[in-house]
């Protein structure tokens, strides 16, 4: 945002726009693809369209026509190529776009029931799901997981790095968490994925860093509570003792999982099982 100065500042209004819905997008592919057979139908309509949420109107247009050029039709894999660029270039969002699915993941079958049972129910009548917070020492397969669920469920998977939306100046902190939340309520539905969130929220209570761990704190708590979006928040700590206890209140997950490794002789039977191996 450009800074104005304090003379100029109530000379101008300042207007936000909201990112176009699926409806403008469908309307600005329309725009683009005039030709018969260039603008897809059905189902790769809806995955075009699924592919384009959270772009701006000038983004949308420019990789719709990146398209044609290069396919002569309008297909989700430009679309999601310059998503994963512009997030990347914003510095506060990341696209996965690895290739895990449950299958490469073994156990931890009642947290595969439970995501897949909440998040497979577009017609329920039933609260929206909004997250799980995953708690274990490390290699109990809590970033496995939330890696796997995007692709399990069809949603992209977006993650999100606390440390990158701490600015040098007053108030960009703050700034920056509401632009990456609000670009992930205009993604939905995805998941969106924050590893080991004790680091980062360790500093919540104001005294070490002169309270902008606390503001950031304070703005992630009211959009876990109060978003409406289907944006499904997956939360991964190693140490429960170093989170805030309101971090956890019921209002913000749906479910609270403590991950733990093998029991010693389960552990002794799959060194023995490798040791066979090799």
């Amino acid at each position: 945002m450009v800074q104005l100065p304090p003379e100029l500042e109530k000379l101008f209004v300042y207007l936000q726009h909201d990112l176009p819905d699926r409806e403008q997008l469908a309307e600005i592919a329309r725009g683009v693809a005039t030709e018969s057979g260039e603008l897809p139908e059905g189902a790769a309509l809806e995955a075009l369209l699924d592919a384009s949420v959270g772009l701006t109107r000038w983004q949308a247009e420019n990789a719709l026509s990146l398209s044609l050029v290069r396919h002569q039709r309008l297909c989700p894999q430009v679309m999601w190529e310059l998503k994963a660029q512009s997030l990347e270039a914003s510095g506060l969002l990341t696209l996965h776009r690895g290739q895990e699915r449950f299958n490469d993941l073994g156990g931890l079958e009642a947290l595969k029931g439970f995501c897949s049972k909440a998040l497979n129910n577009p017609g329920s009548t039933r609260a929206k799901p909004r997250g799980i917070l995953l708690l274990g020492v490390p290699g109990t397969g809590k970033s496995g997981f939330a890696k796997a669920l995007g692709n399990e469920m069809g949603r992209p998977t977006l993650v999100l790095d606390i440390g990158s939306l701490m600015g040098s100046l007053l108030g960009a902190t703050e700034q920056n968490t509401r632009q990456a939340l609000k670009i992930a309520d205009a993604m939905s539905p995805c998941i969106l994925y924050c590893d080991e969130i004790e680091k980062a929220l360790s500093g919540a209570g104001g005294q070490s860093d002169s309270g902008v761990s606390a503001r950031l704190f304070g703005t992630l708590l009211s959009w876990l509570s109060d978003h409406e979006s289907e944006v499904f928040f997956v939360a991964t700590s190693n140490d429960l003792s170093r989170l805030p206890p309101e971090f956890a209140r019921s209002e913000r997950f749906d479910g609270v999982w403590f991950l733990d490794l093998p029991a010693r002789n389960e552990k002794q039977k799959i060194w023995e099982m490798y040791q066979h191996t090799f």
